[in-house]
């Protein structure tokens, strides 16, 4: 999804329109419930363990270790279980 610069900060953008992020809060507390901070915090972690450009370059495939089910073929667009412990190993070892 695109980014733009908007007064209120930087915004994801769908159909040509900035995404309110009070609804990406909500989606997210639906999907993560209390783990959300957790997820947060792991995601985190991961985005400062790559230098910007290479994680632009990256961002789909760690996307694609998140899941239980990321092995398996054809698991794109459908929900899964996100693996905090997967997640925190995709970072490069320093």
């Amino acid at each position: 999804m695109p980014a733009i610069n908007t007064p209120e900060g930087i915004r994801a953008v769908n159909k040509a329109k900035p995404v309110d992020p009070g609804g990406v809060e909500r989606y997210l507390e639906g999907k993560f419930g209390e783990a959300l901070p957790a997820v947060r915090e792991a995601m985190k972690a991961l985005a400062k363990a790559f230098k910007s450009d290479q994680l632009s370059r990256e961002a789909f495939r760690l996307y694609e270790g998140f899941g239980q089910d990321s092995r398996r073929r054809g698991w794109l667009g459908r929900e899964r279980e996100l693996e905090l412990d997967r997640l925190r190993a995709l970072a490069p070892k320093k």
